[in-house]
């Protein structure tokens, strides 16, 4: 088992497109004014059942244990941590296990139309800052995946924006979105 630090929580929104609330997923098309977005999903891990019918989970790592991106309650605030889902779940405040491979995946997005794409969310994290890592990655087929912002280390809340990081999927009308959690060996 790890040491501490050893938890992620992905909470407050994830979105993609409009600004809206603290995280979302949102485009601007060119037919619509400069500075209109349409927000495409926004998501806020604190409420309801996780996961939904818009995200897919997989255990990726080779140990024999079932762990997955899941819903938690961590000292009175839901969040998403990296081990609370699947058969041997593991819920903070204990630690994440060694080799914990996990990617919970979202799409397709269709950015076909939209001149501008962004993803914004809050974050925090305590990451065994020599060895693991959580990424955010984007796909343009949903299995070949490109990291878009990477974090280690020990973090309070932080806000985080990506938008130049997405022009290349300007155009596609079949975008995915990742959260993606590595644990080495030991």
């Amino acid at each position: 088992m790890k040491q501490l630090p050893s938890r992620v929580v992905i909470a407050g929104l994830l979105a993609w497109g409009v600004l809206t609330g603290y995280g979302n997923v949102a485009a601007q098309t060119p037919r619509q004014p400069t500075g209109t977005w349409q927000t495409i999903h926004s998501d806020d891990f604190e409420t309801g059942n996780w996961p939904d019918s818009v995200w897919t989970v997989a255990d990726l790592s080779n140990d024999g244990y079932d762990r997955e991106w899941g819903h938690s309650n961590y000292y009175g605030f839901g969040g998403l941590w990296p081990a609370a889902g699947g058969a041997d779940s593991i819920y903070p405040p204990s630690q994440y296990a060694d080799n914990i491979n996990t990617r919970m995946i979202y799409g397709p997005i269709d950015l076909s139309n939209a001149s501008s794409a962004f993803v914004d969310f809050y974050l925090w994290r305590e990451i065994e800052s020599c060895c693991d890592l959580l990424a955010f990655e984007a796909s343009h087929d949903g299995s070949s995946w490109q990291t878009v912002g990477q974090w280690s280390g020990s973090q309070d809340w932080e806000y985080e924006s990506f938008q130049g990081q997405l022009d290349s999927y300007l155009g596609d009308n079949s975008v995915w979105i990742a959260w993606h959690f590595t644990s080495d060996y030991s």
